[in-house]
């Protein structure tokens, strides 16, 4: 029952055995070390559990759970959804009591986060809406704006549609809420098929939408990481114009340019070459994340996960020695379960799952569980559920009703990684250079710990994460400043923060006002066989128009040279081509817009 996969060494270690209790039943046991697994029905009769965030949603200091639970999932005329928690105590969770934040039909997503930065939680939701012709879509979007869990104000607006696909195309979904540049306001990640855009926050109110990325082939499984660890974070995703992973790094001043990685290339013809998914995870002991792709298979059995390890030196990623190899691989997540510092995997199979926990002999020893698992994965997080100081992992499980809790009564003891201090610290024109020496933490490897920085002025206040020990932060406003730093290790336990002397900023913040340019819609449209396209650009900068068929073929180069501030109007002839969509593309430093041109003849 047990198998092995070669990892990197480490000094502290676990090595457990399994006792698995659901429904009162143990479905597997080992000598020693043992684990628990208990369920817990939190949502309401004839309803299905669906996302779970741990949160404190009313602000007591105690972590909540906030789940969403939906009745009558395929049937929407009869649909009801619900947005609740559970209260979180001194002595951990009260199973025996939700309350109700939310009741409504047409909610599709809910995500959780300050939009307005004043300290509370907001609420967010993505809605559904049907049209006379009984098409539905997922394009309407509400912000709460929330004090504790009272509504002081409601956000409603709706998400731009896909480009080229047209309006009968579905509508790009939020997956993440991340402050992408750094103003203290978390901004929208929307993903659709083949684009990535960003619903950049205005102060706390309607966000401006700017399309980053197209021609990605399964933009869906799209991630954000901070893959040069300079603390702004950045996306990796498939790309069908070059068929390969790019990771589209972040300019810090709300662009993006597109980078190889150098990763496999892929092809239509070959289905085992493709690219279904990608986590972020750490293996080796330095500060950069390291990533987990997988290759064939969206569902269960038989996919193919390969590792890669960051290299510093090409600044792109290389096949890992170690690898998790089976037959009959299932669902793969990277996690930690015990407290040893490394990466732990759970995998969901049809029927059961299997841990591969790390151990003392620098490999992964592998536990089958056996019991119903719906077939597939739908939460997995890790918090200290009963009040009792240990860390438990929680998951559920696609359209069930169950919340499981794994308990390990073995787990070893996390101890609080040590105060930073600060290398240095000072001011530059609106930024602000800092570079701290590194925390200890004898159950994280180096890479491990994660540092939590906040720039906190009157106005205003930064958060931002980073691996690494040092970061730049760009594009400050005239005011005063101080830094906060504090460590923050795998399993959840903070350092004493290091806190700076006042600094200030005295220098105008408008000569980094990001670049922006204006792509306009061809006329006429549909055309035959020439066609206008104008763009107006802030400045004059090195610009690049080109046009693309459906497919992502390059048909024809109409600009590659450095083009005046201003407007600027090009005559596209496509006398030698077909009829058919079109996609013309213009990027300008390191920014990209596309829109779709119709040729009738």
């Amino acid at each position: 029952m047990s198998e092995k996969v070669k990892i990197s060494t480490k000094k502290y270690f676990a090595v457990f055995a399994v006792i698995f209790l659901v429904a009162n039943k143990a479905f597997a046991y080992q000598e020693e070390n043992p684990v628990s697994l208990q369920s817990f029905v939190i949502v309401d009769s004839l309803a299905i559990l669906e996302k779970v965030i741990p949160h404190d949603i009313n602000q007591d200091g105690h972590t909540d759970l906030v789940f969403q639970q939906i009745f009558n999932k395929n049937s929407p005329g009869d649909k009801k959804i619900d947005i609740k928690y559970i209260k979180g105590t001194e002595n951990g969770l009260d199973f025996n009591n939700a309350f109700t934040l939310r009741s409504a039909s047409d909610i599709s997503n809910f995500f959780l986060s300050d939009w307005n930065n004043d300290g509370d939680t907001d609420l967010i939701f993505t809605k559904t809406r049907k049209e006379e012709n009984g098409s539905t879509y997922n394009d309407v979007m509400e912000i709460q704006l929330l004090s504790g869990t009272k509504t002081l104000e409601t956000i409603s607006f709706r998400v731009p549609y896909q480009i080229y696909l047209g309006n009968a195309s579905k509508a790009k979904e939020l997956k993440n809420l991340k402050d992408m540049d750094l103003d203290g306001f978390p901004d929208m990640v929307l993903i659709g098929f083949s684009h990535v855009t960003i619903g950049w926050n205005n102060k706390g109110g309607e966000p401006e939408f700017d399309e980053i990325t197209n021609f990605g082939f399964n933009t869906y499984s799209s991630k954000i990481l901070d893959y040069n660890q300079d603390g702004y974070p950045d996306f990796i995703n498939d790309d069908q114009y070059w068929k390969e992973p790019v990771v589209h790094q972040n300019n810090r001043n709300r662009t993006f340019t597109r980078k190889s990685i150098n990763l496999p290339k892929w092809s239509f013809s070959d289905e085992s070459s493709l690219y279904w998914n990608f986590e972020p995870l750490w293996l080796n002991e330095d500060k950069f994340p390291d990533l987990m792709v997988q290759k064939t298979n969206q569902g269960l059995t038989n996919a193919t996960y390969i590792i890669y390890e960051f290299e510093e030196s090409s600044n792109s990623f290389v096949e890992a020695d170690y690898q998790i190899k089976s037959e009959d691989l299932g669902l793969l997540k990277a996690f930690h379960f015990n407290n040893d510092g490394l990466t732990d995997f759970i995998e969901i199979r049809e029927g059961g799952l299997r841990l591969r926990v790390s151990n003392q002999n620098s490999e992964y020893n592998t536990y089958q569980l056996n019991f119903e698992t719906r077939y597939g994965i739908k939460n997995i997080f890790k918090f200290d559920g009963d009040g009792d100081g240990d860390l438990e992992v929680f998951f559920s499980f696609n359209n069930g009703n169950l919340l499981y809790q794994a308990s390990n009564e073995l787990l070893l003891n996390n101890e609080r990684p040590s105060s930073v201090s600060f290398n240095y610290i000072y001011e530059q024109e609106n930024s602000l250079a800092t570079s701290w020496a590194p925390s200890s933490d004898i159950e994280s490897s180096e890479g491990h710990i994660e540092y939590l920085i906040s720039v906190i002025s009157e106005k205003d206040s930064i958060s931002i994460n980073t691996n690494s020990t040092y970061l730049n932060i760009l594009n400050l406003p005239k005011g005063t400043y101080q830094v906060n730093v504090k460590a923050l290790d795998p399993l959840g336990l903070y350092s004493e923060s290091a806190v700076s002397e006042p600094l200030v900023i005295t220098s105008n913040l408008q000569e980094s006002l990001p670049f922006k340019f204006n792509l306009y819609q061809n006329y006429p449209n549909p055309f035959n066989p020439t066609t206008t396209i104008q763009f107006e650009l802030d400045k004059s900068t090195f610009t690049k128009l080109v046009v693309y068929d459906v497919l992502g073929r390059k048909v024809q180069e109409l600009v590659n040279e450095i083009r005046p501030a201003g407007p600027n109007t090009i005559e596209f002839n496509a006398t030698n081509l077909a009829s058919g969509v079109y996609l013309y593309r213009l990027e300008a430093n390191g920014v990209v817009q596309t829109k779709r041109l119709t040729l009738i003849k």
